[in-house]
């Protein structure tokens, strides 16, 4: 039995020692300090703004800097509306602060900022430490905006919070209503104290009327987490003149992104856009090489479509293909004609720089990445005057219209709740942005559709899809926490939506692209679609057939699918190509042999690059709670601590 009140009574003595460990580990530690006194002397003015100041005395046991204060900007309060109850969001200001102290707190820096939904002071020197008593003295004023509920108006403010994190030992406030009251209003103000949310008076605080001044006293000592809140319902139109949420600015984009939107629908439903001919094509057209052939399908210069001219370089004659895979080689025979286009002079001279004979494709130089995407450029602005693919300025107005209407429809939903919460804000600014994506995407499609494979057109549809889907469950969200009619917001987006369907309409394809894509089209369902005969007549009246069109099936992604219409053909290799063992040949190994060859050495071109470049190519504040009011809810509070 002794043995065992002595193991009790050791366990007891460690629980004891533990205690002010883990107290003090737990964070700062209430004895640190104490609010010895706390008035507070608010205004509550017609325009629903408080000027409040606050008489802060703190006794520091430990050194302190200061002391710090959090006012609540961002909240949610509920509010009964014709809908029944209902969580609104709020944003609040704080303005006209100042700060004053006594003895070593005189002159005090004070800093402000603004964060996670609360607007925080910070008073003290970081390198002046305090002890003992020091005051402190705060003026603000707290602007609430208007509550946006035409039933009535009303009061749900705390006057100090309850996120102070030590215990206020007096605390006193006079409340003046500038606007003044009825009796039977007098008589309805509702006082909580105590913790948050509850429907009591706790810290027992009396108050008195004296004419429209409501002052009382905390009837104990305040502690941590404890407040005392007002609470009232005024008739509506006791407060005027309040700051409104700024609505007008969601109604201005709005406005303007439906103007745009209805004249770009009027300008596509009014475009008569014409659709080539296709007409049976077995051979690439006359004067039109593989690079341009690549820039008319998609009005896009690529990589490939430079580079496809290696292959209708060596089919002209102007250069050899020497040996296979890593060790394969370029061979000038002669120089282009003269008065050949830039891009191809740009091109063949970075193959051959500097009087160069012979390119080694697997140590190609970083020069020839840069002339490389110089001759993109300048095969872009070859398809100009006579050759232009759209008529002037249809393209780029279609474009910009598109865009415009997905910019002004992000504008609007970002606005939609007036600011106020950053939900409405993040959902209506990527809806926008996937909106605009989703319009260049569909202009794009429609650039490529026609010489698009099933599969291509396969992505270019889920990828518009899915842009289309996010984009409209994302407005659908922004418009849940619009303070605008939910019609305005939908409405608003539809029509954007709509306009950037439309849009691509616009572009007018000239009689040169008309007459070019009707040949391309005829000339791309022959690669994937002739029959065994009519290749072996049109191989056998030109042996190098297959590698005449080789450079144009590659600029369509067909290359695999025109080497395979030549699987089992005896073929003979090209004249422009030797190796020193083509004692088996196969125009597919020779295919893919050349597309890799030339894939890798870009690949590696590109790393090269990028090597030497040194790279490669808040939440609100939840203060809030339900009609009628309750401890440490509503507008103002906050709290504060030292630091």
């Amino acid at each position: 039995m002794k043995k065992l009140i002595c193991l009790l009574a050791a366990a007891a003595l460690l629980v004891c020692c533990a205690l002010p460990a883990f107290a003090e580990a737990s964070g700062v530690s209430r004895a640190d300090y104490t609010i010895t006194a706390y008035s507070v002397d608010a205004t509550l003015h017609e325009n629903n703004t408080v000027t409040q100041t606050e008489r802060i005395t703190v006794d520091f046991a430990v050194p302190s800097r200061g002391i710090y204060r959090v006012l609540p900007v961002a909240l949610w309060v509920e509010k009964d509306t014709a809908d029944g109850p209902q969580e609104m969001a709020y944003r609040a200001r704080v303005r006209d602060l100042a700060v004053t102290g006594e003895g070593q707190t005189a002159g005090a820096p004070v800093e402000t900022d603004t964060e996670d939904g609360f607007y925080s002071i910070r008073i003290g020197d970081e390198d002046t430490w305090l002890t003992g008593v020091q005051t402190y003295e705060l003026t603000f004023t707290y602007d609430i905006g208007d509550d946006r509920v035409a039933a009535y108006d009303e009061l749900f403010y705390s006057l100090n919070g309850g996120r102070w994190d030590a215990p206020i030992e007096d605390f006193r406030f006079s409340f003046t209503f500038e606007k003044p009251l009825t009796q039977e209003q007098k008589g309805a103000l509702a006082l909580y104290s105590g913790s948050y949310g509850g429907k009591g008076n706790e810290a027992g605080v009396s108050g008195a009327w004296d004419g429209n001044t409501f002052s009382g006293a905390a009837g104990r000592t305040l502690y941590p987490g404890e407040a005392v809140t007002l609470y009232a319902r005024l008739p509506e139109g006791y407060f005027t003149g309040e700051r409104m949420a700024p609505v007008w600015v969601f109604w201005a984009f709005a406005g303007a992104g439906a103007l745009l939107a209805a004249y770009t629908l009027l300008r596509a439903l009014s475009a008569r856009r014409r659709a080539p001919v296709v007409t049976p094509e077995c051979t690439p057209p006359d004067g039109v090489s593989s690079a341009e052939v690549g820039y008319i399908i998609d009005n896009s210069a690529d990589d490939r479509d430079i580079l496809s001219l290696i292959l209708w370089f060596a089919s002209k004659g102007y250069l050899a293909v020497e040996g296979w895979e890593e060790d394969l080689r370029l061979v000038r025979k002669k120089g282009l004609p003269a008065g050949s286009p830039e891009y191809q002079t740009v091109f063949f001279d970075a193959l051959f720089p500097a009087g160069r004979t012979v390119c080694q494709l697997h140590s190609l130089e970083p020069a020839f990445y840069e002339a490389l995407q110089k001759a993109k450029l300048s095969l872009s602005a070859h398809f100009t005057g006579e050759r232009a693919l759209y008529r002037p300025g249809s393209a780029g107005r279609a474009l910009a219209l598109g865009a415009g209407c997905a910019v002004l429809w992000g504008a609007a939903g970002l606005s939609c709740g007036a600011f106020i919460t950053g939900a409405s804000v993040g959902l209506g600014l990527l809806s926008g942005v996937l909106l605009l994506l989703f319009g260049l995407l569909l202009y794009a499609a429609a650039e490529r559709w026609q010489f698009s494979g099933r599969g291509a057109r396969i992505g270019w549809g889920t990828g518009v899809g899915l842009c289309a889907a996010a984009s409209a469950g994302l407005a659908y969200g922004a418009a849940l926490y619009a303070l605008t009619p939910l019609w305005a917001v939908l409405g608003s987006y539809l029509l954007a939506l709509l306009a950037c369907l439309a849009a691509p309409r616009i572009a007018q394809p000239t009689e040169y692209r008309l007459e070019m894509a009707g040949r391309l089209l005829g000339l791309r369902k022959f690669i994937e679609e002739s029959e065994l005969p009519r290749i072996r007549a049109l191989a056998a009246e030109n042996p190098e057939y297959f590698y005449d069109v080789l450079p144009y099936a590659s600029v369509f992604g067909l290359e695999e699918e025109w080497a395979g219409r030549f699987d089992g053909m005896a073929v003979p290799p090209p004249v422009w190509y030797g190796c020193s063992d083509m004692t088996v040949w196969n125009v597919i190994w020779f295919s893919h042999m050349m597309h890799h060859s030339v894939d890798h050495s870009m690949t590696q071109l590109q790393q090269t690059v990028a090597q030497q470049s040194g790279g490669s190519s808040g939440g609100g504040g939840s203060f809030g709670g339900s009609g009628g009011g309750f401890s440490g809810g509503g507008f103002g509070g906050g709290g504060g601590g030292r630091w």
